[in-house]
């Protein structure tokens, strides 16, 4: 079994992308959404927490069944969420109330739950050849209870939906020597929308995401070379995207079914020992993802991904790292929300590429201190050289309507200390 467990809890700015000071000012409201009190001066903000809880089991069994092995099992989680917000005074900390009456902006609790049983049976049709045809059921179900749902206004709302399929596979891998094999996979994939769907539309909303993935691969292993290559096509129909759509509370994301996308694409990496303790690794990899009838590209999918650098580890136990990655240019927005609402695909506010290194250095030891069985120490420096480049698409303003973007971080140095009990 397995839990994880995180609060979040946050206190800022009502709209932290309007920075025009004219907007400050907080009004007051009772319990009936009158206004009664005014502060012109003063900071709007709001005060949320989020408490997210995931547990789950897997279970896997296997037995060897005639010229093969059959294997089977299931996973199951349970993800429980909490939430809610209200507005604040920055300036004095004071709730507000809202022009709704009620002293929060929203207050839910929703919960998703996830089924996969499957099984799997590989065959080994010869000594260096295995068939694997599989089957796995996939069931998730999300339930909303919220007695202020996070609309405009405010109001209760209970609504659940389930999203289901069978996704069938097969994968064949051929063993041509020690050090070298290839394969060959195919299967069926599913997505469920996210909670925000049935938000907005109850147990009505848009459809889960379906993909049918198919690639073709190759390993090689030597004492001195491993190296991987692949090639891959993944058909995408009901390909969930996001739209901005404008309101009388500014622009806000809607989600929508986007029709259908085709992924496709190549990848490699290797790695070469230099000498004993030093070696040479690199990855590669070219990426195409347009939606079906078009050229328009995926929003947040560069075309080209590339990582050279040093692996240093000597049996004394140090060991560092010098490493250079380089992301392709990609598009913030792959679509805009047409008169009927439905999106309209065209590509806007390109990204371009950038090149950043990392860098490592340590010390690694089985023999600890008061009879621990060892430590290792290590510093780690993100973005050595404090480059800083646009990196991501963030939206917009929801006043002004201005793209927004996120950045690379400058330099990061993090010390990292660890012990075997």
């Amino acid at each position: 079994m397995y839990l994880n467990t995180f609060d979040h809890w946050a206190r800022k700015a009502a709209d932290a992308t309007d920075i025009n000071p004219a907007d400050n000012g907080v009004t007051f409201y009772n319990a009936k959404g009158k206004k009664v009190a005014t502060a012109p001066n003063d900071l709007p903000g709001k005060q949320s927490d989020s408490g997210f809880h995931a547990f789950g089991d897997v279970l896997r069994l296997g037995r060897d069944l005639g010229p093969g092995r059959l294997l089977a099992g299931a996973w199951l989680e349970r993800n429980i969420d909490a939430r809610y917000q209200f507005p604040l005074d920055l300036t004095t900390g004071a709730k507000t109330g809202t022009k709704y009456g009620p002293i929060q902006n929203y207050e839910l609790d929703d919960r998703t739950d996830t089924f996969q049983p499957y099984v799997q049976y590989d065959w080994k049709v010869t000594d260096s050849i295995t068939v694997s045809p599989g089957l796995r059921y996939s069931e998730v179900t999300r339930r909303i209870e919220a007695p202020l749902n996070k609309v405009s206004p405010p109001v209760p709302l209970t609504a659940e939906a389930t999203y289901s399929t069978t996704l069938p596979s097969i994968s064949v891998h051929d063993r041509i020597s020690d050090s070298w094999t290839a394969y060959a996979q195919a299967a069926k994939g599913f997505l469920a929308p996210p909670i925000d769907v049935i938000q907005v539309n109850g147990s009505r909303g848009i459809d889960p995401e379906l993909t049918k993935n198919y690639q073709l691969g190759t390993a090689y292993a030597s004492r001195q070379l491993t190296f991987g290559a692949d090639v891959y096509y993944i058909d995408f129909s009901n390909l969930i995207a996001q739209t901005q759509v404008a309101t009388g509370n500014g622009n806000e994301t809607a989600y929508v079914n986007g029709g259908g996308a085709i992924y496709k694409g190549a990848e490699a990496e290797a790695t070469f020992a230099l000498t004993h303790d030093l070696s040479l690794y690199g990855n590669a990899s070219y990426n195409k993802a347009t939606y079906k009838g078009s050229n328009v590209q995926v929003a947040g999918t560069p075309k080209v991904t590339a990582a050279l650098g040093l692996l240093y580890s000597a049996s004394s136990g140090y060991f560092g790292s010098l490493m250079g990655k380089f992301l392709g240019e990609q598009y913030g927005v792959d679509n805009v929300a047409g008169k009927t609402g439905q999106p309209v695909f065209q590509n806007g506010n390109r990204i371009g590429g950038y090149f950043s290194v990392d860098a490592a250095a340590g010390y690694r030891t089985d023999h600890g201190p008061a009879g621990t069985k060892g430590y290792s120490i290590s510093v780690d420096v993100n973005n050595l050289f404090n480059v800083h480049k646009i990196t991501g698409y963030a939206g917009t303003q929801s006043v002004g309507g201005a793209p927004l973007y996120f950045g690379l971080p400058g330099r990061g140095v993090f010390l990292d200390l660890s012990v075997k009990l």
